[in-house]
């Protein structure tokens, strides 16, 4: 058996689940407008390189501060359902099946939060699930995560204890993903595949010789 990983956003998904899930979030009024402006500057400083990718996400998720577990779940769940179900790539779907079938163990591995990976791990029958976990205390989110968000170094971090904890050999382990900030697990899998990369990371796959797929929403 060998171990397949993949990302989420813009891999099993043509779109980006936490920003799917804000949308909703301002469209029921569970973020308040000052909220909103803070996210759109967070986002400005991140683009001219004021802040690192991994700063501008934690700063991201700010916005579930003072959200009940309760709503936080039902929210999630009418967003994958009606924005992020639809938005899975037929391709995706052929390559999980087709590993299924030369028995490969299925894992998601994503900076995504936990109660939208946890719907994808049902649709794909993914068997295990590496992510991002929001902080919730007395029942209400903190607005930060419980640990360090599933993103850039950590993932690979999160994907090596994995592997060593389930004696998965790294060398044998796909990593599926479309991003340069997924550079190093790109690096530390022996199977990276780079879907619809484009600048840095469609450079240096081309230059590593690492697979590269153009998928189709």
């Amino acid at each position: 058996m060998y171990t397949v990983f993949f990302d989420l956003d813009h891999t099993l998904i043509s779109t980006v689940s936490g920003r799917e899930l804000a949308c909703s979030a301002i469209r029921k009024g569970y973020v308040k407008p000052a909220e909103i402006f803070r996210n759109a500057f967070t986002y400005f400083l991140y683009k001219i390189n004021l802040i690192d990718p991994q700063t501008m996400a934690e700063k991201m998720i700010g916005w579930t501060r003072g959200i009940s577990d309760i709503t936080i779940d039902d929210l999630c769940s009418e967003t994958t359902a009606n924005r992020l179900i639809p938005s899975i790539y037929k391709e995706a779907v052929n390559e999980i099946e087709f590993h299924r079938r030369n028995n490969a163990r299925i894992v998601i591995l994503s900076a995504s939060i936990l109660q939208v990976c946890n719907f994808f791990a049902e649709k794909t029958g993914a068997d295990d699930i590496i992510c991002t976990v929001l902080e919730s205390k007395e029942g209400f989110l903190t607005g930060k995560t419980a640990g360090r968000l599933c993103f850039g170094e950590e993932k690979k971090v999160r994907l090596r204890d994995y592997c060593y904890k389930n004696n998965i050999k790294i060398s044998e382990s796909f990593y599926y993903g479309d991003s340069i900030t997924d550079l190093p697990v790109f690096l530390f899998v022996g199977h990276p595949v780079c879907i619809n990369p484009s600048g840095k990371l469609k450079k240096t796959a081309v230059a590593r010789g690492w697979k590269i797929h153009k998928w189709l929403s």
